[in-house]
């Protein structure tokens, strides 16, 4: 009954800009369906499938070596690069100095300026992968941190949120922690807790985990520059990378039939409403389209 307007309001705007940031993940994971793919080598450094160590001596170059893949295809036209927070920190610096227009704020959509002709946007919802490899079994209260949120290795459940058992071998753990990964509806089962409504929000709508006998890898759609972190230092992450998507305006077909919105619905028997937020779209790159595209895999590590 003390609920305010400015209040409801406040979600409404919170779970408009969370669909937005679903909807601006899924589209920039379109970098799978890219012909062109950039690695070191391919900017003049060491290694043919080494992501590349992006450096305020180097960024020009990813810019440049982007648009000769493009123009190689015959695409020459309305470029952009969609590149990470620190990836926009670099090219600040090269550009700092130096007589080029260039926003000093980013716009609603990204949109930060041009640099050689292509255009710069700037976003955090990129997709992330890295791998995770303990040395060997975790030992309870191990935890693993992907993007703030803290998952905890146990060898027996508590029935706090966010926890994995520990079971007889490394494989059979690894198996328990994609299940919860992977999990999409937050419910528990014998081998893990429920997932707190901060790990549903992160992980239900963009998180892939795949598990070796002795590693588990991910790949988090939207998950961006999102810090991971091992309790223990023999059970590291490694293989952070970000997934850098450049192209022509266009190659990606989005069709939203309805925008974010929100709506209250009433509660049947209850005082107060519920805060519905929904969309509906559709994308796809056609075949056609995917000359237009670029895949550039960066060090996160290094970033």
């Amino acid at each position: 009954m003390q609920n305010t307007y400015n209040t409801k309001d406040d979600f409404r705007v919170d779970a408009i800009n969370d669909l937005d940031e679903v909807v601006d993940a899924d589209i920039l994971s379109e970098y799978s369906n890219a012909t062109s793919s950039m690695y070191a080598a391919d900017i003049g450094e060491t290694g043919a499938t080494t992501p590349i160590i992006v450096s305020q001596g180097n960024i020009m170059r990813i810019i440049n070596k982007m648009k000769a893949k493009l123009r190689n295809l015959r695409v020459k036209k309305n470029l952009f690069i969609v590149m990470s927070p620190s990836m926009i920190s670099m090219l600040e610096l090269y550009l700092a100095g130096k007589d080029t227009a260039w926003g000093d704020e980013v716009g609603k959509n990204g949109f930060v300026g041009k640099v050689s002709g292509v255009k710069i946007l700037v976003s955090d919802n990129l997709t992330q992968t890295a791998k995770w490899t303990p040395a060997n079994q975790p030992t309870t209260g191990a935890t693993l941190t992907i993007g703030g949120i803290t998952i905890t290795l146990v060898t027996a459940l508590t029935g706090g949120d966010d926890e994995v058992l520990i079971k007889t071998n490394t494989a059979t753990t690894l198996d328990n922690l994609v299940a919860f990964l992977n999990l999409g509806n937050g419910a528990a089962t014998a081998n893990y807790t429920v997932q707190s409504a901060d790990a549903q929000a992160a992980f239900n709508t963009g998180m892939v985990a795949v598990d070796g006998a002795t590693y588990v890898t991910i790949t988090y759609k939207g998950g961006g520059e999102s810090a991971l972190a091992s309790s223990e230092a023999a059970d590291p992450w490694s293989e952070q990378q970000i997934h850098i998507l450049g192209g022509q305006d266009g190659a990606i077909d989005l069709v939203m039939q309805k925008y974010p919105s929100v709506e209250s619905k009433d509660i049947s028997n209850k005082l107060g409403v519920n805060i519905v937020a929904w969309m509906n779209y559709g994308k796809k790159t056609f075949l056609k389209q995917k000359d237009a595209l670029v895949h550039i895999v960066v060090d996160q590590d290094e970033l």
